[in-house]
C-alpha cells in the first residue's frame, strides 16, 4: 500500500504590532517622522530604537491595547524590539530623559515589563504607572496596582502600591523618599493628575 504523507503546519504566533498617535515631530533610531507618519513610524518600530519627543508627546498603542505606552515632551525612551504576548518573552524600555506613562489592559498576556532608568529599575504588575527621569531625582508615581524597584540607592527591592510615589535622588546624600498620592483636587496634585486621568481612560 502506498504510505500517505501528511503535511502539518505549525502556526507560530505573530507578535503584536504597535500603534503610533503622534502629537508632533519626533525621531526615532535617528530618523525624523512628522506628525502624520504614525503608520510609517509604527512599521519601523518592528526592530528596537530609541525614540525622542520635542515639543509635544507620543502615545504608542501594543496590540489591541494590551500596553500603552505615552510618553511626553522631552523625552527619551530605548523600545526593544516588536515582542509576542506570550506571557512569557520580557519588554524591556529604558527611560534615560523625561516622563513616561505606561498602563496595561485585563487581557494582557503577562509578558514582564520592565523600564530601566540610570538610577533604579522598574517591574510592573499589572500597572498604571509614570516614571520621570530628570537630572535631579527619578520619580516613580503608581495610579493603580504596583510596581518593584530595585536599585543600588535601596537596600532591597521597594514595592511601591497605587497612589503612592517614590522619589530616587541623584545626590545620594538626599536620600529616598516614598510619599502618597495628593487628592486629585488638592495642592501639589498637578503632577500626579494627568497620570490618574491616563489610567482611567481603560
Amino acid at each position: 500500500a502506498a504510505a500517505a504523507v501528511v503535511a502539518v503546519t505549525f502556526l507560530l504566533p505573530e507578535p503584536a504590532r504597535w500603534s503610533v498617535r503622534l502629537e508632533g515631530p519626533l525621531r526615532f533610531a535617528e530618523s525624523e517622522y512628522g506628525p502624520a507618519e504614525g503608520a510609517r513610524l509604527a512599521a519601523a518600530m518592528e526592530g528596537s530604537g530609541i525614540v525622542e519627543t520635542n515639543s509635544a508627546g507620543a502615545r504608542f498603542t501594543l496590540g489591541d491595547g494590551e500596553l500603552v505606552l505615552e510618553l511626553l515632551p522631552g523625552a527619551s525612551l530605548s523600545f526593544p524590539p516588536l515582542p509576542e504576548l506570550d506571557g512569557i518573552s520580557p519588554l524591556r524600555f529604558a527611560l534615560t530623559r523625561g516622563e513616561a506613562y505606561l498602563r496595561t489592559s485585563a487581557s494582557y498576556a503577562g509578558n514582564p515589563i520592565v523600564l530601566e532608568t540610570p538610577l533604579l529599575e522598574v517591574a510592573l504588575n499589572g500597572t498604571v504607572v509614570g516614571v520621570l527621569v530628570d537630572p535631579l531625582v527619578t520619580c516613580v508615581c503608581v495610579a493603580e496596582g504596583s510596581v518593584g524597584v530595585t536599585s543600588l540607592r535601596l537596600p532591597r527591592r521597594a514595592e511601591v502600591g497605587s497612589r503612592s510615589t517614590l522619589r530616587v535622588f541623584a545626590e545620594r546624600e538626599a536620600g529616598v523618599h516614598p510619599e502618597p498620592f495628593p487628592a486629585d483636587d488638592a495642592a501639589g496634585s498637578e503632577h500626579t493628575h494627568p497620570l490618574v486621568e491616563f489610567g482611567r481612560e481603560r
